[in-house]
Order: structure tokens, then sequence, then C-alpha cells
């Protein structure tokens, strides 16, 4: 192997991961806080139907963290998996992560951290301030269609 291609990847190897230099602050205390004033002020929410997934749509599983099994601490280990049906592949470039009630895009913070693949996602550490928090996940398979996901919990 020629020297320059073993010191490039022996560079590569010895590159600290964003997820291990620190932690993912998932959601700041400023938008934590314009939830909560819009929440405070908001109208009863409308009762829309609930989109069901249709047969073929692929999905998101929540491995971690499992509501209601324990109190919820920060940083919080945040893992989901993504599945699909038939032929069709997942594509990862298509993840979005949208906070509360305001749709807040959070995407792009996590992206900085942790890069989604066919298979899935996994965040080591997210910062997350005390209180009531609302993620809404999506993710597109090649055919198109879209999965969603809603993880609720509280952060004590």
């Amino acid at each position: 192997m020629p020297i320059r291609i073993l010191l490039i990847l022996l560079g590569l190897a010895l590159s600290p991961s964003p997820t291990l230099a620190q932690p993912l602050m998932l959601v700041t205390k400023d938008e934590m806080a314009r939830e909560e004033a819009y929440a405070a002020h908001a109208p009863e929410p409308l009762k829309l139907p609930r989109r069901t997934r249709a047969l073929g749509d692929p999905w998101i599983e929540v491995n971690s963290p499992q509501i209601g099994k324990q109190a919820l601490t920060s940083p919080l280990a945040i893992e989901v998996a993504f599945k699909t049906m038939g032929d069709a592949q997942i594509v990862p470039q298509s993840f979005q992560v949208l906070y509360g009630f305001l749709g807040i895009d959070i995407t792009e913070r996590i992206l900085r951290h942790v890069r989604p693949t066919e298979g899935g996602l996994s965040v080591g550490q997210a910062e997350i301030p005390k209180g009531n928090h609302t993620l809404r996940m999506q993710i597109k398979d090649s055919k198109g269609r879209r999965g969603e996901t809603t993880l609720a919990f509280t952060i004590e």
C-alpha cells in the first residue's frame, strides 16, 4: 500500500467522531421556550384524522428511548430503525426531524453529528432541556412513499 494512502487512512482512523467529541444539543432552551409560549396561547388542537401507514409505506421503529419504561433524563440516547417492504430502498437523505407543535426543523443540527443510513440512525448523547417534547421523524423510500413517526416524551 503506498505510504500516502496509509497516512490518509491513519488520519481518518484517528479523527475524532463528532458523536464522541460532544453531545448533540437536540433542542435548545430557546426553542423549548417558543414551544411553551405557543402551547400556552394555542387554541384547542384541530381533531384531524391521523395519517395511517398505507401498505408498502416505509416506517420508523424507535428502539431507544423506550417511552414509559423509566424516567428519561438528559443526555438521552436516540436510536431508530428505518423499515421498508418489497424492493423499495430507504433514501437516507430524505430523513427529517421536526420539533414540537411549531414544527421547527432540527434535521441539520442532527446531521452535523450523525448520518442516517438505510438501516437507521443512532445518537449516543442528545442534550434536551427538562420538560415535554415531541419529535416528528420522517423518511422516504425509493418509490417516493413517506413514513412518519412521532416520539413524545418528558425529560425529568
